[in-house]
């Protein structure tokens, strides 16, 4: 392959977007203002004064399921959220690696926009007939839902057997 035709076919936006999400990611993280939007969402929702472990599950993962609308860099969503949420499970006397196991899960959703994944940035730019940002925000909605039940399932029907009980 000759360097101009290896130029050509290198995803320039993918990895502007990358460099970009990554300062926004310590930009966040350094100015205090990941911690704000963490400390807003955990007031809003409630989950810190919350005593009903159903309830706890249900915010931790709603949370943690929509963190990439927040947050589209993955690894800035869980260098901000990791520590709040492990305060959070210590504050509230929860395992914290149960804790973490589940927000883990919830993070590693991000299909809402062709922004919150770098490989569906990298299939739009594929060229061609694909999807439409209106496609993904409806399919979105859809598997979000789907995603936070089989949290469920999966947390009152294997993990809280396996030693991951909040």
């Amino acid at each position: 392959m000759k360097w101009k035709d290896g130029l050509k076919s290198v995803s320039w936006n993918l990895i502007i977007f990358v460099g970009a999400a990554l300062a926004l990611g310590n930009a966040l993280i350094d100015s205090g203002a990941a911690q704000w939007i963490i400390d807003q969402l955990f007031a809003l929702s409630g989950i810190a004064g919350a005593s009903s472990g159903l309830l706890i599950l249900l915010i931790l993962a709603f949370i943690s399921l929509t963190s990439h609308v927040y947050m589209t860099s993955h690894a800035a969503r869980a260098v901000a959220l990791v520590p709040p949420v492990l305060y959070l499970a210590g504050s509230l006397g929860l395992d914290p690696t149960a804790v973490l196991f589940i927000s883990t899960v919830g993070m590693d959703y991000c299909l809402t926009f062709p922004v919150s994944s770098k490989a569906l940035l990298m299939f739009q730019e594929a060229g061609g007939e694909t999807y439409q940002p209106s496609d993904l925000l409806r399919l979105s909605s859809v598997l979000l839902l789907a995603h936070l039940g089989l949290i469920l399932l999966f947390y009152y029907g294997y993990w809280q057997w396996v030693g991951l009980a909040l």
